[in-house]
């Protein structure tokens, strides 16, 4: 009948109980198979280092890499078919690269940081003992984040714990750094010869009519287009609208144009103008506009200038305390002027007037031009143009407001200074921008009457400009500023300086961490890499046979065992996993081995 025998281990700490481990056998204990660790085998120090920093050093290429291609592009705009990857200036291409370039540094950073930990991981499980859970933890810290939930791998892990966290951010290069090149719409100017609206007063005869029967062809009054023009302004209270020399697109241009234009003051030069005429003296109108004439010597047309007399209502009955004049001087002018267009939407915008002469003293003669008889010349045409159009104006303005109060009702009367009370008409002012508000008897006039005024004729010159080409209006070649939303690469180079800097700079630290490590270890030359056949020698330990991992039996269950990395006492040098009393370099542990019969 055969002897079983078991081999006890025992370890004496001063400090600590002594630990057994017993391994059954069927068979007599040999001694030669006791320890079945694997042999040192030789390795240098230059592969893992070499691995460790070309791959940082790559990573930080091509990083500087992704920053000059992003500089390329940025500014520019895509080119090619914007779907197709395989143009780089394309946004689908550089979207590409990007990916690519991000993908790359991320990857060699990875290489760089796993070879560092895997340096950093050996190092520390020579240092302390961990139990299986905490060596799972550890080993798989850099690839799943519940490894931090294991308290064994954090309380023991000591640096490498920080050096696992630090590999968590370097991942973020793949996820940010594509966004930093993107496409954005800008709007880009371009210049471009366009044919633009204008109008020459003394080559027109547009807005005036001449007596027929007279061989002098004098001004008789204002043409019927005239009337339309100042009647549709000033009721409309607006410009008449422009067309856009574009044909629809985003565009500006300015131009230069001599008009008549109003300088009006809230005041009145003679006071003796402002007669009531038939009304009462006791009568205070509401409204009273006329013209008059300053010019010296007389112009050859009269009444160039006007002034008037506001006064606010209520109920019919005018208060002398809210009353005001004004006085409008007409000037001949050069009107400077920036037209914008959304589309077919237009912006105008009068930038300056530039007064050049009072209308009064504009010359009307010669009225012909020189040897062509019938054919008026340009000074006629240029002054009777403003006059018409002053004139025509000035019939709406040119008359009296005031109240009437019968047995049985009460309200306003309008007259002209041709009219008798009986024969009153309305006021066009009446209708005008210039009243704030008319009703129930109230009437209250805009509080700047000056600048009305003003607004007034100057509405009235810019709508010229949008009459029918050709038969009134003429042109001039110009230059149109186009707007053009346009796609550009834009690059935000500190925002990729950021993402790469956290990157490179985490897994800096870790390698420099796993250098350290590579160079104080020493047992580098036995397994210290990250391969199946590291992982195998380091595990050939006939201890270890008595640890079941499926059951947790053993040793209080394979949960509680604690391992350490090291030599193995009495193993001629070999290291592998063992239990720290196990090892031979554990301090002040002393192993002895004898045999223990367990049973016939």
């Amino acid at each position: 009948m055969s002897t079983t025998y078991a081999a006890t281990l025992r370890a004496q700490h001063p400090d600590k109980e002594a630990s057994t481990l017993s391994l059954s056998s069927h068979a007599p204990y040999d001694s030669s198979t006791t320890l079945r660790s694997s042999k040192p085998r030789s390795s240098s120090r230059l592969t893992p280092c070499l691995k460790i920093s070309v791959a940082w050093i790559a990573a930080l290429a091509l990083a500087i890499g992704h920053h000059l291609f992003n500089t390329s592009l940025h500014g520019k705009n895509p080119t090619g078919d914007q779907n197709s990857i395989s143009k780089v200036h394309s946004q689908a291409g550089a979207s590409a690269l990007n990916t690519a370039f991000a993908f790359l540094v991320s990857s060699f950073l990875g290489v760089s940081a796993s070879a560092a930990f895997v340096q950093c991981a050996w190092v520390v499980v020579q240092q302390r003992s961990f139990t299986l859970g905490g060596l799972d933890a550890l080993w798989s810290s850099t690839s799943s984040v519940l490894s931090f939930l294991s308290w064994d791998f954090v309380k023991n892990g000591r640096y490498i714990v920080l050096v696992a966290a630090l590999g968590w951010a370097y991942p973020i290069v793949v996820t940010l750094a594509p966004g930093t090149l993107t496409v954005r719409n800008q709007i880009v100017e371009e210049d471009s010869p366009c044919t633009i609206p204008s109008f020459d007063f003394g080559s027109s005869a547009a807005f005036y009519d001449i007596l027929t029967s007279s061989a002098a062809a004098p001004y008789d009054a204002p043409t019927s287009l005239a009337d339309r023009l100042v009647g549709t302004v000033l009721l409309g209270g607006q410009p008449l609208p422009p067309t856009s020399p574009c044909g629809g697109s985003n565009c500006t241009y300015r131009t230069t144009f001599d008009a008549p234009s109003f300088s009006c003051t809230p005041s009145v030069q003679n006071t003796s103008l402002l007669t009531w005429g038939f009304i009462p003296i006791s009568q205070t109108p509401a409204y009273l506009g006329v013209t008059f004439d300053d010019s010296t010597p007389p112009s050859g047309y009269p009444d160039w200038n006007f002034a008037a007399y506001f006064a606010n209502s209520a109920r019919f009955i005018p208060s002398p305390e809210s009353s005001r004049n004004v006085t409008c001087i007409p000037y001949n002018s050069t009107y400077h002027i920036l037209y914008s267009f959304a589309g077919a939407v237009p912006t105008v915008t009068v930038e300056n007037i530039t007064l050049i002469q009072p209308a009064s003293q504009l010359p009307a003669s010669p009225p012909f031009a020189d040897g062509q008889p019938g054919v008026h010349s340009s000074l006629f045409n240029g002054t009777t143009n403003y006059y018409a159009l002053l004139s025509s104006l000035y019939t709406s303005f040119v008359g009296n407001i005031t109240t009437f109060i019968t047995s049985d009702s009460v309200g306003f009367t309008f007259a002209t200074p041709t009219q008798t009370q009986a024969q009153a008409a309305n006021l066009p002012v009446f209708e005008s921008q210039l009243v704030s508000s008319l009703q129930g008897g109230y009437l209250n006039w805009t509080s700047d009457l000056a600048a009305g005024m003003e607004s007034l004729l100057t509405n009235i010159t810019l709508s010229i400009l949008t009459l029918p080409s050709g038969a009134v209006t003429q042109s001039k070649d110009a230059t149109c500023v186009y707007s053009l939303t346009q796609p550009f690469f834009a690059y935000n180079s500190h925002r990729l300086f950021l993402i790469y800097g956290v990157g490179l700079g985490c897994v800096l630290v870790i390698a420099l961490i796993g250098l350290i490590a590579l160079f104080s270890n020493p047992l580098h030359t036995a397994g210290t890499g990250s391969g199946f056949t590291d992982f195998l020698n380091a595990t050939r330990n006939v201890e270890l046979d008595g640890v079941d991992l499926d059951s947790g039996e053993g040793w209080g269950g394979s949960r509680e065992v604690r391992l350490r990395y090291g030599h193995l006492r009495g193993a001629a040098g070999r290291v592998a996993f063992g239990s720290p009393e196990s090892l031979a370099l554990e301090g002040t542990g002393r192993a002895t081995y004898q045999m223990v019969p367990l049973g016939q």
